[in-house]
C-alpha cells in the first residue's frame, strides 16, 4: 500500500472510497488499560484484574479522490475524481452502514482544512454534503454525526496547546459512547475443591465509534487518536476498577 492512499485500494495512487465501498484502511487501535489489585482480610482474600479499552477507527477521507497527476511530486495534491455528490454517496453509504452494523453509532471526525485557498476545501465540502444526505435518510439521525475540526487552523505549526479544543469538540459523543470494561475476580474458597473461582463481569460496553480522517490517514489522524479518549481517561479507568475491586461481586 502507498502510505498516502490511506490503505487498501485498487490503485496505490488513489485514496478514499472505491467501487466496493472499501474506504482505505480502517484499522481499529485500542487503548488498553490493564488493571489488577489484591485485597485481603483475616477471613478471606480476593484478587481482581481486568482491562478497559476504547476503540477508534481511522481512514482516508471516504470520497473518490486520487493523486495521479501529482504522484511524483514531493508534496502531492489530492483531487476529487468527480464533483457530483451522487458519485460519492453510494460507496459512502455502504461504508458507513457496515461501520454502524459492527460498532453501533458512528461519529465521523474530519480534520481537513476549510480555508478558501486550500486544495482540501472542495473535498471537505463534498464530504460534508454527502454525510448530511446520508444522515437525513436515517430513522435515527444521531446514529451518525459529522464533526468537522480544521486541525491546521487550530493546531498548525505544532500548536498542540490547542488540542483541548479538539477534545471539547468531541465531548458529547465521547460521553455517549463510553468505554468497554471487563472485571475478572478470583475468590479463595469459592469452589467445591477449596480453590479460587474466577468471576468475569462486563459492566460497561462501548456503544459507538469515532471514524477519524484527515485526507490521507497520516499525521493529523495520529495526533487526534492520541487525545481520544483524553489522556486523563486511563486514570479514571483505574479509579473505576478500584471501586469495583472493593465492592461485592455480582
Amino acid at each position: 500500500d502507498d502510505a498516502r492512499s490511506g490503505g487498501a485500494v485498487d490503485d496505490a495512487r488513489s485514496g478514499g472510497a472505491v467501487d466496493d465501498a472499501r474506504s482505505g484502511a480502517t484499522p481499529s487501535p485500542q487503548r488498553l488499560v490493564p488493571i489488577g489489585t489484591q485485597a485481603s482480610s483475616s477471613a478471606s482474600s480476593s484478587a481482581s484484574s481486568g482491562f478497559t479499552s476504547f476503540v477508534t477507527l481511522r481512514g482516508s477521507i471516504p470520497v473518490r479522490w486520487n493523486e495521479e497527476e501529482s504522484f511524483i511530486s514531493l508534496k502531492p495534491r489530492p483531487e476529487l475524481e468527480l464533483e457530483q455528490d451522487e458519485v460519492h454517496l453510494q460507496p459512502l453509504t455502504t461504508h458507513l452502514d457496515a461501520l454502524r452494523h459492527s460498532y453501533g453509532s458512528v461519529a465521523v471526525l474530519s480534520l481537513i482544512e476549510h480555508k478558501e485557498t486550500s486544495h482540501e476545501r472542495p473535498m471537505g465540502l463534498v464530504f460534508e454534503r454527502v454525510i448530511h444526505a446520508y444522515t437525513q435518510a436515517l430513522a435515527d439521525q444521531d446514529a451518525c454525526r459529522m464533526l468537522a475540526f480544521d486541525f491546521h487552523r487550530e493546531c498548525g505549526k505544532l500548536a498542540f496547546r490547542n488540542l483541548p479544543f479538539l477534545v471539547k469538540h468531541c465531548q458529547v459523543p465521547l460521553h455517549e459512547f463510553g468505554f468497554f470494561a471487563q472485571d475478572t475476580r478470583c475468590e479463595d474458597g469459592a469452589s467445591d475443591a477449596g480453590g479460587g473461582r474466577a468471576v468475569a463481569v462486563v459492566p460497561r460496553i462501548q456503544s459507538g465509534v469515532f471514524r477519524v480522517n484527515c485526507v490521507d490517514c497520516l499525521d493529523r489522524t495520529n495526533v487526534a487518536q492520541s487525545v481520544s479518549p483524553p489522556p486523563l481517561a486511563p486514570s479514571l479507568f483505574r479509579l473505576w476498577f478500584l471501586v469495583r475491586c472493593f465492592s461485592p461481586v455480582g
